[in-house]
């Protein structure tokens, strides 16, 4: 599948993690571990492994994706062999 083949849904994808990244950096910015009670430092920490599991679980099936495209049966074709032009 080349990415041509669905270009909306890929854009979205991007954008939605764009959008991802930049509330977590200012979620980071925001977080004062030392100010938080007991209880809320917990709470807080059990929240940011479930978001954390969540897209280490989204970078295990690319991450799957890219080893299957790159097999060595596939030739030249393998992603692994191509030349990304930005």
């Amino acid at each position: 599948m080349s990415s041509s083949d669905s270009p909306s849904t890929v854009d979205q994808l991007q954008a939605d993690l764009d959008v991802l990244a930049a509330l977590g950096n200012e979620l980071k910015a925001r977080l004062v571990p030392s100010l938080f009670a007991d209880d809320d430092l917990l709470r807080l920490t059990t929240a940011v492994s479930s978001v954390a599991r969540v897209l280490e679980s989204a970078q295990v099936v690319l991450a799957a994706e890219i080893d299957d495209r790159s097999r060595p049966e596939r030739g030249s074709d393998r992603l692994c062999a191509l030349t990304l032009m930005p």
